[in-house]
């Protein structure tokens, strides 16, 4: 049942990353690996910031581009 749960945010928030940071330009964090291009990357992306990796760089570079809505985002997910 967990892992449902879990499997329902991260596809919630793939949705919702590939509409708000579908067209990021790359930079230190966000690359060819990590970006919200696809649903696949998203996922990656997304689970990658689960296990603790550069979350906080991803964040911030989406912040950079985008504004206030990837400070929300990050915040929620």
């Amino acid at each position: 049942q967990s892992a449902a749960l879990l499997m329902l945010i991260l596809f919630t928030f793939t949705v919702a990353g590939m509409n708000l940071f579908g067209n990021l330009k790359y930079g230190e964090f966000i690359t060819k690996n990590a970006n919200f291009e696809s649903f696949y990357i998203s996922l990656s992306t997304l689970w990658r910031a689960c296990a603790g990796e550069s979350w906080n760089g991803i964040m911030q570079e989406c912040q950079e581009q985008t504004g206030l809505m990837a400070a929300i985002y990050w915040i929620f997910f």
